[in-house]
């Protein structure tokens, strides 16, 4: 039996772009095959897209580090 997971995915920002995308969906799919992911945003987006938390108000801000 395979030990389970677990996962942190952190994507550049919340815009629904190819690796941001990949990204949220790679976390639901372990979470599906019962690890423990999950997937979330340096800052947030441009436009409203993926709903993941985000660490910061801006990709390099001392808060986003800090969560990091």
């Amino acid at each position: 039996m395979a030990s389970r997971l677990n996962v942190l995915i952190v994507v550049s920002s919340t815009d629904r772009r190819g690796a941001e995308v990949e990204g949220s969906q790679l976390a639901e799919e372990l979470r599906v095959r019962g690890h423990v992911a999950q997937c979330v945003a340096l800052a947030p987006g441009q436009s409203s897209g993926l709903a993941v938390e985000t660490l910061g108000p801006t990709a390099r801000s001392l808060r986003t580090l800090r969560a990091l």
